[in-house]
């Protein structure tokens, strides 16, 4: 679910903590996973249901260059196949812990996915179009590479701003986009969940579409 809300009216009144219990089902979850805001109400009822910060998240955007990426990866534009979802799988189950076909076979009709390759090896997985991400890599240090690849898509689009939403344990995306002057947005929010799991550092959120 993506999201819900409790009209200031009725709130404090047990409605969200019961949204959160018909939300959490008691048989059957591995763990329980929350993109949460900052705000210290709703935060008192999350970590009271037994999720707990793993990592903020922020949005960078600016105005897009064609910058150059200088880097030993091939980007390989593909479409949803069952090898590319079969490639896609395996990254996420390293980086994220968990497999999203469903999610990856919505996203291919609406964005263009890229495998990153280093030699044969499929090394990280991207999806650029209209908005960028998400993007998942094996090792950190290629986000430089592939978020210069995707501003670069972005100019050659056309489009007047170029966003993505980044964990800010993800020191090496962080790093690149401030050094490339992004500008940071006033909003953030919280990736919450019930158990440690996933590489954070390892990955870029979905832009709008707020999924893990």
């Amino acid at each position: 679910m993506s999201e819900f809300f409790v009209l200031p009216a009725n709130q404090s009144a047990g409605v969200g903590r019961e949204l959160l219990a018909r939300a959490f089902s008691p048989d059957g979850a591995r763990r329980r996973v929350v993109l949460a805001t900052p705000d210290a109400r709703a935060q008192a009822l999350y970590l009271g249901s037994g999720v707990y910060p793993r990592s903020p998240y922020v949005f960078f955007s600016r105005a897009p260059e064609a910058v150059p990426a200088d880097t030993g990866l091939t980007f390989e534009p593909v479409g949803g196949t069952p090898e590319t979802l079969a490639a896609c799988a395996e990254i996420d189950r390293e980086v994220l812990d968990v497999r999203r076909d469903g999610l990856h076979r919505f996203l291919v009709e609406h964005r263009q996915l890229y495998l990153y390759r280093r030699g044969t090896r499929a090394v990280g997985y991207g999806y650029v179009g209209e908005e960028t991400g998400p993007i998942a890599l094996l090792s950190p240090s290629d986000f430089p590479a592939v978020l210069a690849h995707a501003e670069r898509l972005a100019a050659e689009r056309g489009l007047a701003k170029h966003q993505v939403i980044v964990p800010l344990v993800n020191g090496a995306a962080v790093s690149h986009l401030l050094a490339r002057k992004y500008r940071l947005g006033n909003g953030q929010f919280f990736c919450m969940s019930s158990e440690p799991f996933g590489k954070l550092d390892q990955y870029v959120l979905s832009g709008t579409i707020a999924f893990l």
